[in-house]
């Protein structure tokens, strides 16, 4: 979701600033277009009037090293929903109790966590999956968020990440596609549910939420917390 580039829309019609501070960059105004025309040819409705995302100049990425503190524990409360074995290891090995946010502390410390949260904390290898696609790490992830992932793939490839070291972020621009392109997704995605009138091709609902959340808590979106990450539409 747009950032800085919604606050000046909502600053322009409250405080009727002139155009001249609401411009955006050649930059934004292609990125839009392009993963629109995308959309169009997958057959996804689009919403002309959604914002644009932030201009790179607007953004600052969460460091290479959070991240990977991000991945690890994502990993960890995932593995444990969906019943993975070693994670006890795992946790000790990467000081991975340290890492989690309090949501997932909570979760994690349950002996007998109920099935909503459960099925909920499974998802978070799609989040996972995200993050390490942002650090360059391949785990089969399928650019358009209709595939789910392979969990054991996702974990391996967290442990390994974390064995070799940090490796650098993509390039912003990259990530910012990203983002624009699971935005607009998660649009289409909601209106259905919501509407009943939006085409959403093959898109998969959870693999957007979960893209959405972890790139917008890449970007900084809000300066959030990660368990307080919007992904508004």
């Amino acid at each position: 979701m747009a950032g800085s580039s919604l606050v000046r829309l909502i600053r322009r019609i409250l405080f009727g600033e002139e155009p001249s501070e609401f411009v955006f960059t050649p930059a934004q105004i292609a990125r839009k277009a392009g993963t629109e025309a995308r959309l169009q040819a997958q057959g996804v409705t689009i919403n002309p009037g959604l914002p644009y995302i932030d201009d790179e100049s607007e953004v600052e990425l969460r460091s290479a090293t959070e991240v990977l503190d991000r991945i690890l524990a994502l990993s960890a409360v995932s593995w444990k929903a969906l019943g993975g074995d070693e994670l006890d290891l795992f946790v000790a090995d990467f000081r991975v109790r340290e890492r989690l946010s309090p949501r997932e502390a909570a979760y994690f410390d349950d002996p007998s966590p109920g099935g909503l949260d459960t099925t909920q904390f499974s998802w978070r290898c799609e989040a996972a999956q995200e993050l390490l696609w942002a650090l360059g790490v391949e785990t089969g992830r399928s650019e358009w968020p209709a595939s789910l992932c392979d969990p054991s793939a996702v974990f391996t490839a967290a442990v390994d990440t974390a064995e070799r070291g940090v490796p650098a972020l993509r390039p912003m621009s990259e990530i910012l596609d990203a983002l624009d392109l699971v935005y607009r997704c998660r649009w289409a995605v909601r209106n259905a549910s919501l509407h009943g009138d939006t085409e959403t091709a093959d898109l998969e609902g959870g693999v957007c939420l979960e893209r959405h959340w972890a790139l917008n808590w890449l970007v900084r979106y809000q300066n959030e917390d990660w368990d307080d990450v919007h992904t508004d539409t």
